[in-house]
């Protein structure tokens, strides 16, 4: 005769399974913190590609979004070298997003519907995007920012190297500034 099973049963294991899936969850983050890691951290407007040469040889790339953070594993102490770049996904954002609001300006329907502050702010959203693609795209071989440091291992894990993005304080090329 088959087992039948209860909605009792059938509750009491998905708990069971919820909780080994806790558990499991809970042991590899544990293991994440004994790992030594450069924190990306990317204060910018931009989003940008990271590539991140590390002591011993190897290359990782990491893509932190503005006002984010990633994390490079690394094996041992030594020196490091970051180079950034604008990400291209997310320069066809930013390209779509400017096409589409001047396409809003465009409209004539759209243009007697809104309000002349409403259509200061489009515009004013029409700039914004179009400086970004200007400055990513512009001079591509000097919009690339880099930085050099040195990982510092600790026994216990945790950050031993960070690389800090900012926005170019002087609007110049790079549009930002890597800080090792």
């Amino acid at each position: 005769m088959p087992a039948r099973v209860t909605l009792r049963a059938w509750r009491r294991a998905r708990r069971a399974g919820l909780a080994v899936a806790a558990i499991a969850l809970s042991l590899t983050l544990a293991g994440c913190d004994s790992e030594n890691t450069i924190q990306v951290e990317n204060t910018s407007s931009t989003q940008l590609r990271v590539m991140v040469s590390v002591p011993g040889g190897g290359v990782s790339s990491v893509s932190p979004t503005p006002g984010s953070s990633s994390f490079v594993v690394v094996s041992e102490g030594g020196t490091f070298h970051a180079l950034a770049l604008a990400d291209s996904e997310w320069l066809e954002t930013v390209r779509f997003r400017r096409d589409y609001l001047t396409r809003r300006l465009a409209d004539p329907v759209v243009r007697r519907r809104l309000s002349g502050d409403e259509l200061r702010q489009i515009s004013e959203q029409v700039n914004d995007p179009a400086t970004e693609i200007q400055r990513a795209t512009e001079r591509p071989s000097e919009n690339i920012g880099a930085c050099t440091g040195t990982v510092q291992m600790s026994g216990a894990g945790g950050v031993a190297a960070t690389v800090r993005i900012t926005d170019n304080p002087t609007s110049g090329f790079p549009a930002y500034v890597l800080l090792c």
